[in-house]
């Protein structure tokens, strides 16, 4: 096995959606990358720019993207997800120049609630 040093290194901690778990990838000048495992239980960071906030309730707190990335552009088009009991519900549409969500068309999909991965 090989070590590296880490001092001033920069990569993205992203989610595996397969394994469930965060991993952390490093590019490589030539947009290349290699992805490494979190072994290690409690790890030092420091977030680089604005992109991001600290939200705060009752429920959780969370680190996410700041309303600055999120705000949303007149013409801008999403996929608003939601579930209710056993139904997926995707509804696509864009925004208008009030920013009011105009839904364009909605699909609903069976949920299988017997099986631990509902995604």
């Amino acid at each position: 096995m090989i070590e590296l040093p880490t001092e001033n290194l920069e990569g993205f901690i992203l989610w595996n959606v397969a394994t469930k778990q965060y991993f952390f990838r490093v590019y490589n000048p030539d947009k290349s990358f290699t992805d490494y495992d979190l072994a290690a239980e409690d790890i030092h960071i420091r977030i680089l720019g604005n992109d991001l906030s600290l939200y705060q309730d009752e429920k959780r707190n969370k680190l996410s993207w700041s309303t600055k990335v999120l705000q949303p552009q007149p013409g801008q088009r999403i996929v608003r997800v939601s579930q209710q009991g056993g139904v997926r519900i995707e509804v696509v549409g864009h925004y208008d120049e009030n920013l009011k969500f105009i839904p364009e068309c909605t699909s609903t999909k069976p949920i299988n609630l017997s099986s631990s991965d509902n995604s």
